[in-house]
């Protein structure tokens, strides 16, 4: 046999070495993932449910619940003892992009932290953050016209006041496969949002996605205070179970921050 014969062939062997090679890691790869590889059978359960993946990234964000003898309304108080003993847990705030060409510019999100407490009527938030102004402006009442008076409407000039502002979200389905958008949710997986306004107070808003937020008439247990550039903001809710995802959001006011315009948290899961 010459040497190039000899070279032919095994260059030949080499290369349908290689594919085999190739097939029978192919196979193991793909075998791992067959019913039935590696044992019994893996239960539906335990392979997962659509939204898991985003049920993982919540749970990671944890919030530990103190327990307390108090009536939730108690919890109210930014004062009250509870909140020494819940553990803080810093939340990391994100900026939304800018809506319209007047807005400012936003700098960095402030920080802040968020402690949770339990009462045997409702579960109860302190959520702390830096502002270094206080956006609370006094908003005159209007004097009613006389009768027959005609009403003439004058846009305000003051375009630049809004309000620092604080809100609580939960979805009204907490059993759903997956959490709703994190962007005031969405159709069929619609929200309820604790809101409190410096100026206005607390209030429930619901919404169902992005430019859908209302009213619901209803308000809750709320309570604010201001010091040395922090503003602490007390958010008392019905009861919620283990489990529950919640998120955070603040608006600044100094920097033309509402409606959309804000800094917001990701979902987190109560502990």
């Amino acid at each position: 046999m010459t040497p190039e014969k000899r070279f032919t062939i095994s260059r030949g062997f080499v290369i349908r070495a290689a594919l085999a090679a190739v097939v029978v890691v192919i196979t193991m790869h793909a075998a791992r993932f067959l019913p039935g590889a590696g044992g019994a059978e893996t239960p539906a359960d335990d392979r997962g449910r659509p939204g898991d993946a985003l049920r993982a990234g919540a749970s990671a964000l944890r919030i530990q619940r103190a327990r307390c003898n108090d009536k939730a309304a108690a919890l109210a108080d930014p004062a009250n003892g509870v909140w020494k003993a819940a553990k803080p847990l810093s939340i990391l705030l994100n900026t939304t992009p800018r809506i319209y060409v007047t807005d400012k510019v936003s700098q960095s999100a402030p920080p802040a932290l968020v402690r949770c407490a339990d009462a045997s009527d409702g579960t109860a938030f302190l959520l702390t953050w830096k502002d270094a102004t206080k956006d609370q402006p006094v908003v005159s009442r209007s004097s009613p016209a006389g009768r027959g008076a005609r009403l003439r409407v004058v846009h305000s000039d003051a375009t630049d006041r809004f309000y620092d502002t604080a809100a609580v979200m939960v979805p009204i389905d907490r059993n759903s496969a997956a959490n709703p958008c994190i962007q005031m949710g969405e159709k069929g997986g619609p929200v309820n949002i604790y809101f409190w306004n410096a100026v206005r107070g607390p209030a429930v808003m619901s919404a169902s996605g992005r430019g859908t937020t209302a009213r619901t008439g209803k308000s809750f247990p709320a309570r604010a205070t201001y010091t040395n550039g922090e503003w602490k903001v007390t958010f008392v809710l019905p009861k919620l179970p283990n489990g529950s995802p919640v998120a955070f959001a603040v608006w600044d006011g100094s920097k033309g921050q509402r409606g959309g315009l804000k800094y917001f948290s990701l979902w987190h899961t109560l502990r």
